[in-house]
């Protein structure tokens, strides 16, 4: 029996590109859509996809991409699945036929942030490859299975808080949180703040300050991993919304706290 093989990572093309020409392969091939937009084609139809959008496609099944806008693609190849990735392939994939997966907003970030933990991980050494390579392509496939199935599945307020709580550095929108919990923008501040006391937007603001202060007290991370842990592009971004909210400059604010211990 061969040894399960994996192949993963993240392309990034303009709006120019497109495949040269139609490929296959000996992969099942699970290409997340992860920014823009563009076509994908495959016996002789062509199909719009745009973030969000999961591409599976079966093995030696004839297709290429297409981008109409910049974009990106988070891209899984998988070679001599196991029994189990098998089972739960095929409950998402025919064997002759791709498919299409849309997911909302809030679930198409949270399967862009484990394609790149598992990079990371598929790139980093392994005790056990291929055990490890199994149980993260079965979490992603699991994952696509889960939320595939019910697109227009709802959140409830606690579940709206708890993905907050969890994704510090994501900047989604109070849109697209009212969109996955079917409610108006308005309605979901209402609800919210009911709940909670506060908007969707200062509860996570909140959660990120007490993220902030727990990193710069508690451990040794410089400054720049710290602010990017918490969604922030720029250091000096994340020094000047600290500075707003605590008066003082993180770096002010460490040294403070180790003053108290000293």
């Amino acid at each position: 029996m061969h040894a399960l093989q994996v192949r993963s990572f993240i392309g990034s093309h303009p709006a120019t590109w497109e495949d040269p020409q139609m490929f296959q392969h000996d992969s099942v091939e699970v290409t997340a859509i992860m920014q823009g937009k563009g076509r994908f084609r495959w016996n002789q139809r062509e199909t719009p996809v745009e973030e969000g959008h999961v591409v599976i496609i079966p093995p030696r099944l004839l297709h290429s991409f297409h981008a109409d806008s910049a974009i990106r693609f988070g891209v899984l190849l998988v070679e001599n699945v196991t029994p189990v990735i098998r089972s739960t392939l095929s409950k998402l994939v025919k064997a002759d036929t791709p498919r299409i997966i849309r997911l909302a907003p809030i679930d198409s970030n949270e399967y862009n942030t484990l394609f790149q933990r598992w990079l990371r991980v598929a790139f980093s050494t392994l005790h056990e490859p291929e055990l490890t390579y199994a149980a993260w392509i079965q979490v992603l496939l699991l994952f696509l299975f889960e939320r595939g199935q019910a697109p227009e599945a709802r959140l409830s307020v606690a579940q709206v808080a708890d993905f907050l709580r969890t994704h510090l550095d994501t900047n989604v929108t109070v849109a697209q949180l009212a969109k996955q919990a079917g409610l108006s923008e308005e309605g979901l501040r209402s609800q919210f703040r009911k709940m909670y006391g506060t908007t969707p937007k200062q509860y996570q603001q909140r959660c990120r300050l007490t993220e902030a202060k727990w990193l710069l007290g508690a451990s040794e991370r410089d400054m720049s991993s710290v602010s990017s842990d918490l969604g922030f592009t720029h250091l000096h971004s994340f020094s000047t919304w600290f500075k707003q909210l605590e008066g003082i400059s993180p770096s002010e604010w460490r040294k403070s706290q180790c003053a108290l211990h000293e």
